[in-house]
């Protein structure tokens, strides 16, 4: 398993729209692509991480080349609420344990 994490800064009076994005569009653009294991969102303040699991890496090359994912991509950026720049870093799952409530 693969897992990616997409970071950025973000202005924070935008935030409830950012969120409902998040949660209405990117969410279920993310969790319905081939290959995805999970969908969490981290943040503080004016920061914000998204962190997905894969299955394998190329699960993740397709993503990049998703029309799906490019339309959620290029609509979190006309909420005009993200920082400048955003980084993405991608590692090997290396073991541990996920227990959500319910």
């Amino acid at each position: 398993m693969r897992v990616r994490i997409w970071k950025t800064d973000y202005d924070p009076a935008g935030h409830d729209r950012l969120m409902q994005y998040a949660n209405t569009v990117s969410l279920p653009a993310l969790s319905g692509r081939p290959g995805n294991r999970g969908v969490l969102f981290y943040i503080r303040e004016w920061y914000m991480e998204v962190l997905t699991l894969w299955q394998d890496q190329a699960a993740i090359d397709a993503l990049e080349a998703d029309p799906v994912y490019a339309e959620t991509v290029a609509g979190i950026r006309a909420l005009e609420v993200l920082g400048r720049e955003q980084s993405v870093e991608v590692f090997d799952h290396a073991g541990g344990n996920l227990a959500l409530p319910g």
